[in-house]
């Protein structure tokens, strides 16, 4: 499954994302992912990375933990995604700064 997300994300900006998503169960419902990430804040500075972590999935919910290899700091992120609806919500923590 490859899923491609995009929105504003606070001082961020413009987000978009990109998964790959591998299952490790007969079921699919659990397994990591791969993929990469880019932001462009309010002042043009793009910034890309990385991503991977792990996932688990209830029907059309996810449930990510996910880690960027950011140039500036190394990100660590939660995330609840709806399928259906579209939508991820991600709480973010800087490891680095």
């Amino acid at each position: 499954m490859a899923i491609t997300y995009s929105g504003e994300v606070g001082k961020y900006g413009l987000v978009d994302a990109s998964h790959q998503y591998t299952p490790s169960n007969a079921e699919e419902t659990k397994g990591h992912f791969t993929g990469s990430v880019q932001a462009i804040n309010d002042c043009g500075a793009l910034d890309r990375s990385f991503t991977a972590g792990l996932y688990s999935r209830d029907g059309v919910k996810v449930r990510l933990y996910g880690f960027d290899d950011d140039a500036a700091a190394r990100v660590m992120w939660v995330g609840d995604a709806d399928l259906r609806e579209k939508v991820l919500k991600v709480k973010v923590w800087e490891l680095d700064r």
